[in-house]
């Protein structure tokens, strides 16, 4: 019995890893065909591959869970995959605003939160991205969590 349930909780941190990389990698690219890379001087392709990169170091994190037998390096596993629910749920809701036409603003150095009428030209994009960060905060936390 306590294998199942192994073997199932395995199964829910290999799925959340495939789901996180394929998934992610799709939000990447909509996110700069939409025009919304970082202005900070990055080329869009080169954001693209930044971001690519960390989503396969995580994603490859997540899938080895089911490799890993020692409980201390499960257990950060899963706290790492927590903090990305946690990261990547905020990301789905900052898409989901996007959506509706706004720019949210963190200024960390005023600890101050703005909110501006967006610039983007493709909207629809953004829920797309929205609904697809939402898909993947699920399957992380089904994982993390045991839902």
């Amino acid at each position: 019995m306590v294998q199942i349930i192994l073997e199932r909780r395995r199964r829910k941190f290999r799925q959340a890893a495939i789901g996180y990389v394929g998934l992610g990698l799709v939000v990447i690219m909509l996110t700069l065909l939409a025009g919304a890379s970082a202005a900070r001087g990055t080329p869009p392709l080169i954001g693209l591959l930044i971001g690519a990169t960390f989503v396969a170091i995580f994603g490859a994190l997540i899938y080895a869970y089911g490799w890993i037998t020692r409980a201390w390096a499960q257990r950060t596993i899963q706290v790492i995959t927590s903090l990305l629910v946690v990261t990547n749920g905020l990301r789905a809701l900052q898409y989901f605003i996007n959506f509706l036409g706004y720019r949210l603003e963190i200024d960390f150095r005023r600890f101050s939160l703005a909110m501006h009428p967006s610039e983007f030209a493709f909207p629809l994009l953004f829920l797309i991205c929205g609904l697809l960060m939402a898909c993947i905060t699920y399957l992380l936390a089904r994982a993390a969590w045991d839902l």
